[in-house]
C-alpha cells in the first residue's frame, strides 16, 4: 500500500514538472516570435524612413532650383526609390498599393510642396481663420513675395495690404514691384512708398489696392522694406483697387512645407520640412510614424 502511495505521488510529481516545462517552452516562444515580429516591424520602419528622406531631399532640390515650386493641389510627385521608377503626379489619395507593378519589398515615396496661402494676417475674415496672422517687419529689413496666380480670364488680380506702425509717427513701407508682359516679354518696375505716420494704413481705403495681375501682366517678385520702425503687415488678394472682397486665390506664405511620406511593407513615415522662403533657410523637420493603416498623416 505504501508502495502505491510513493507512486502515485511520483507520478503527480512529473506530471506537474512536465506541465512546467511545457508552459515555459510555448511561454518562450510566444516571447521570440513577439520579439522577432517587433523587430521586423522597426526594420520595415527604417526602410520607410529613409524612403520618406530621399523624398525631402528631392523636394529640397526642387526648392534651390526654383523658389515657387510646388506640386498641383489634390496631388503627389510618387517615385519608387529601389527601382528609380518615376511615376509623377497621382492622386494624393490614390493608396501605394494600387500603383502599377507595386513591390512591398520596394521603398516608395509620396512628395507634396505647397507654399501657397489665402491671406497672411486678416483673421477677422471668415475664410481665413486657419491662415498665418499678420507678421512684422523689423525696420531697414525686405520682404519678398512671389508665386502670385494668373486672374481668371477678363478679370485682375489686387494686393490689399495693411501695415500697422503701433506707436511709431514716421513709419514708412517702400514696394517695389516687377511685373512681365507675356506678350512683349518685357518687365516692368514699379515704385510704391506708403507713409504711415501713425497707426495702421489700409490700402482699400487709402491710395488703393496695388495691382498685381491682368490678362497680360504678371507680377513676378514684391519686395517691401519698412523704414525708420517695424511694421507689422497684413495681405490678400482681391479683384478691385478698392475692394476688400477676397477673390478666391492663393499666393507666396512665407513658408514652403515639403511633406514626403516613404513606404515600405506595411510601414510608411511621414515627414515635414518647414523652408523660409526669404532666405532659404531649412527651420526644421517634423517626423511621426503610422504603421499600416490609412488614416491621415497630416501633422
Amino acid at each position: 500500500m505504501m508502495s502505491l502511495t510513493k507512486r502515485g505521488s511520483s507520478l503527480i510529481l512529473v506530471t506537474l514538472i512536465m506541465a512546467s516545462i511545457v508552459v515555459i517552452v510555448f511561454g518562450t516562444h510566444r516571447l521570440t516570435l513577439v520579439q522577432f515580429n517587433q523587430s521586423v516591424r522597426d526594420e520595415d520602419k527604417n526602410f520607410a524612413y529613409y524612403a520618406a528622406k530621399a523624398g525631402i531631399e528631392d523636394g529640397l532640390a526642387r526648392f534651390r532650383h526654383s523658389r515657387d515650386a510646388e506640386t498641383p493641389e489634390g496631388k503627389v510627385h510618387r517615385f519608387d526609390v529601389t527601382t528609380g521608377h518615376n511615376y509623377g503626379e497621382v492622386d494624393e489619395t490614390a493608396s501605394i498599393r494600387q500603383v502599377g507593378g507595386y513591390n512591398p519589398a520596394h521603398q516608395y515615396y509620396d512628395l507634396k510642396i505647397n507654399f501657397k496661402t489665402s491671406s497672411i494676417g486678416f483673421n477677422e475674415i471668415n475664410e481665413f481663420t486657419n491662415n498665418p496672422g499678420p507678421g512684422t517687419l523689423a525696420k531697414d529689413d525686405t520682404l519678398q513675395l512671389s508665386g502670385f496666380p494668373l486672374p481668371e480670364s477678363g478679370q485682375s488680380n489686387y494686393l490689399r495690404y495693411r501695415f500697422n506702425t503701433n506707436n511709431c509717427s514716421d513709419g514708412l513701407v517702400q514696394i517695389q514691384q516687377l511685373r512681365e508682359q507675356s506678350e512683349q516679354g518685357q518687365v516692368l518696375y514699379e515704385q510704391r512708398t506708403v507713409e504711415i505716420p501713425r497707426g495702421t494704413i489700409d490700402s482699400a481705403d487709402e491710395g488703393g489696392n496695388l495691382f498685381i495681375a491682368g490678362s497680360e501682366n504678371l507680377t513676378v517678385t514684391l519686395r517691401m522694406r519698412a523704414y525708420h520702425c517695424a511694421v507689422e503687415y497684413q495681405f490678400y488678394l482681391t479683384r478691385g483697387a478698392q475692394s476688400d472682397q477676397w477673390n478666391g486665390l492663393k499666393f507666396d506664405g512665407l513658408k514652403t512645407f515639403i511633406t514626403a511620406t516613404g513606404y515600405f511593407g506595411q510601414t510608411k513615415k511621414t515627414l515635414v520640412a518647414e523652408v523660409d522662403r526669404n532666405t532659404g533657410r531649412l527651420i526644421s523637420i517634423y517626423d511621426f510614424n503610422i504603421y499600416s493603416g490609412e488614416g491621415s498623416i497630416s501633422p
